[in-house]
């Protein structure tokens, strides 16, 4: 009995071995075939991407996804002149000078709209006569000192106080109506202290509460007119007739 259990124990082991040597056998073969060329291909199956390439150079190519990061660059159109090239540096210049030059017109035409935009300047109406001065007018006033007092007198024969105004304005570019009350609403008013040479007074005389009298401010503090029984004379602003009776000035004369 042990040897027979010696004799299959052996028979195992023999069986063992027989079994790895002959899967052994078959990867062995296996790897050998594999190494070996095909037939007809002459292709070496250890280099198969190398073997693809050279049977379909595309064939690889299409397998690559788009976005691959072989990517072949082409020089854009645009020549930019070298730098050592002159005259294509003075062409780039004059270029740009062109553009300058073309878009200052529009600068112009912006700025000649700004000024369109804004509205006419008014002006103001002066506050003396369009003509005459007040130096003229007392110079002409003063050519007549001592001329006689004449009711309704309107020339140098004689005057009376708004015919000598009227008389004396006149030779000075400015019309005056012929009444020292129509005269009164003519011009601007001013006040007492703001009286300059060249600027009419007036009064109210005789008890009248209406105007009645006139005479041109003279300075200092003196008016010109044309007193019943001096004539064409200088009196006082203070004088004691005259001081409390003033009833207006006007400015009519520059």
């Amino acid at each position: 009995m042990k040897r027979i259990g010696l004799i299959v124990f052996a028979g195992l082991i023999i069986l063992v071995l027989a079994v790895s040597f002959n899967h052994q056998d078959e990867a062995n073969a296996t790897i050998a075939w594999t190494n070996e060329y095909r037939p007809g291909m002459g292709v070496d199956a250890t280099n198969l991407t190398d073997a693809l390439q050279e049977l379909n150079p595309d064939a690889l190519k299409a397998d690559k996804p788009q976005n691959s990061a072989v990517v072949t660059i082409t020089t854009p159109a645009v020549v930019v002149a070298e730098p050592d090239n002159p005259s294509n540096n003075a062409d780039t210049k004059n270029t740009q000078t062109k553009k300058e030059s073309n878009s200052k017109p529009l600068v112009v035409a912006e700025a000649n709209n700004s000024s369109a935009s804004k509205a006419p300047v008014s002006t103001p109406t002066p506050s003396r006569a369009a003509s005459g001065s007040s130096s003229g007018v007392l110079a002409t006033a003063k050519k007549y000192m001592g001329v006689r007092y004449v009711y309704g007198g309107e020339s140098p024969s004689g005057f009376d106080c708004s015919g000598f105004t009227q008389y004396v304005f006149d030779k000075s570019g400015v019309d005056l109506p012929r009444t020292a009350s129509d005269q009164a609403s003519v011009g601007v008013k001013v006040s007492r202290s703001e009286l300059a040479p060249g600027d009419l007074v007036f009064f109210h005389t005789g008890g009248s509460s209406s105007i009645n009298h006139v005479g041109i401010y003279a300075g200092s503090n003196q008016f010109i007119h044309a007193s019943r029984t001096k004539g064409i004379t200088l009196t006082s602003m203070d004088d004691s007739y005259y001081k409390n009776i003033l009833s207006t000035s006007r400015r009519v004369a520059r």
